[in-house]
């Protein structure tokens, strides 16, 4: 399961190499919105020291104005999300029915954290008349 965090540089540690047939493969990733079934994407450059034993991205949360190509995704709800990770050659092909192979599957959840809050105090007097 992969966390996301607003605006947090959060490092994905997958294991993506043993199930990849290309050399040199770029991944993209897919992040779909369990309830309203929004798709968001984006590539991210693999920095794993040891890849042939796990691959690592660094995937950072936005409002507004994400770079997809760099690893950026524009998330506005806060929710649970299923991933898929595609294995492709291209460096910047955003679209998964052009990538090379599927090669892992799973859940995300993104928790946005709340800039302000609003509490409201509702005082309610109800009067209860019996016949």
């Amino acid at each position: 399961m992969i966390r996301l965090v607003l605006g947090t540089n959060v490092k994905v540690d997958l294991t993506l190499t043993e199930k990849t047939t290309i050399a040199s493969p770029k991944y993209l990733f897919e992040f779909i919105n369990n309830q309203t079934l929004i798709k968001v994407y984006c590539i991210s450059a693999d920095t794993s020291l040891y890849p042939l034993r796990y691959n690592r991205f660094t995937i950072v949360v936005k409002t507004t104005g994400a770079v997809a190509l760099s690893g950026e995704v524009n998330l506005t709800i806060g929710d649970e999300y299923v991933y898929n990770v595609y294995a492709q050659t291209s460096t910047t092909n955003l679209n998964p029915a052009l990538a090379t192979e599927l090669v892992e599957s799973g859940y995300m959840t993104y928790d946005k954290s709340m800039t302000s809050r609003s509490e409201y105090e509702n005082i309610t007097t109800r009067k209860v008349y019996e016949k």
